[in-house]
């Protein structure tokens, strides 16, 4: 395989995602977590959580015979997963909050 192909597609399938787009109305840490997750905005809890158990399995080290690479990867992935779905979880308390309920 060509060396700059091969490059590029270590690049793509480890890390080098593109700047998430700007979406107003949503902060810089949940665009980012989007990133990571390879996810746009507006999202549901069932596409975070189907995402994230996508992505574990494929960057769990005991899948990457303990490549370093993939464990950071599964620690961002965590990371963005449990900002996500606290946002997203907060969102349906808000509501009930707020309709006097």
């Amino acid at each position: 395989m060509d060396e700059t192909l091969e490059a590029e597609l270590h690049a793509f399938a480890f890390g080098a995602r593109p700047k998430p787009a700007p979406s107003p109305g949503v902060p810089a840490d949940i665009r980012e977590a989007l990133s990571v997750l390879n996810l746009t905005w507006p999202v549901t809890l069932a596409t975070v959580k189907a995402k994230y158990k996508e992505l574990a399995k494929r960057h769990h080290p005991d899948s990457n015979n303990g490549d370093k690479h993939s464990e950071e990867m599964l620690k961002s992935i965590n990371l963005a997963y449990a900002a996500l779905r606290g946002k997203l979880a907060a969102k349906p308390a808000q509501a009930s909050q707020t309709s006097g309920g």
